[in-house]
């Protein structure tokens, strides 16, 4: 294997497309545990990193062998990691969306690839150890924990120059309902008998006086209406783009 600087060997690279605009970069060091990097143009645009880690297939438990005499084991996506880049103001789904994990499946199942790779992939094992952090966490909670239902009612005290205690409440009261609906402002509105419009001029009150903390907009659209339609989407098989609510 080629060395290229500082000793290490040159990545193995899988090309996805006929261009070889997209591509894995599989990690060829003496440290690898699997990982590959997958680059595309919109990864590179927004200047993300993707790193998809790979194993050998599992068998569910119980499941009766199908391999026939077959040594060889198919290699799938065990882990996905994504940090988003300094060219994006903050993580959204659509970033995930850009990961082809099915194409990428059928690249490294290749049979020349799975070869090489096959080599280099940690075991279950070791998936479990090198998992961050302690183990409760990761357990499925045995009780349920309900949210409170709050009244959405604000105590408007009238007059133009509103106290801090009311931007509080409305801090409140929208970060509760984003995050169990994807119309925040709308359920407030609703609520109070007040414009929609109203409330957006709460809430881009409430952020200026630093009082309602949320990561940075992207396009227009508010963090916590991505947050609350990417958490329902996740039982489904589609995602339609986040509502953009606060303008």
């Amino acid at each position: 294997m080629t060395a290229t600087h500082g000793g290490e060997p040159r990545p193995y690279l899988i090309p996805l497309n006929i261009h070889g605009r997209e591509v894995l970069s599989v990690d060829m060091s003496s440290g690898n545990q699997g990982w590959t990097a997958y680059f595309s143009a919109a990864v590179t645009d927004l200047g993300a990193l993707v790193l998809v880690r790979l194993a050998p297939e599992v068998p569910p438990v119980g499941s009766p062998p199908t391999t026939r005499g077959r040594t060889e084991t198919a290699l799938e996506v065990k882990e996905v990691r994504v940090t988003t880049g300094h060219r994006t103001a903050g993580f959204a789904s659509s970033l995930l969306r850009e990961i082809p994990i099915l194409r990428i499946e059928a690249a490294i199942n290749q049979t020349a690839h799975r070869r090489v790779l096959t080599k280099r992939t940690p075991d279950g094992s070791l998936l479990t150890q090198d998992l961050p952090g302690g183990q409760r966490f990761r357990t499925p909670p045995s009780m349920t924990t309900a949210m409170d239902r709050l009244s959405l009612s604000i105590d408007d005290p009238g007059g133009y120059r509103k106290p801090d205690r009311f931007y509080r409440q409305v801090a409140d009261l929208y970060l509760h309902q984003a995050a169990v609906s994807s119309r925040p402002a709308h359920d407030l509105a609703e609520a109070n008998g007040t414009p929609v419009a109203t409330v957006h001029r709460w809430i881009r009150e409430a952020k200026a006086r630093n009082i309602l903390l949320l990561p940075a907009h992207r396009g227009g659209g508010d963090p916590a209406e991505r947050w609350a339609r990417t958490a329902r989407a996740s039982s489904s098989t589609s995602e339609e783009d986040p509502e953009k609510e606060t303008k």
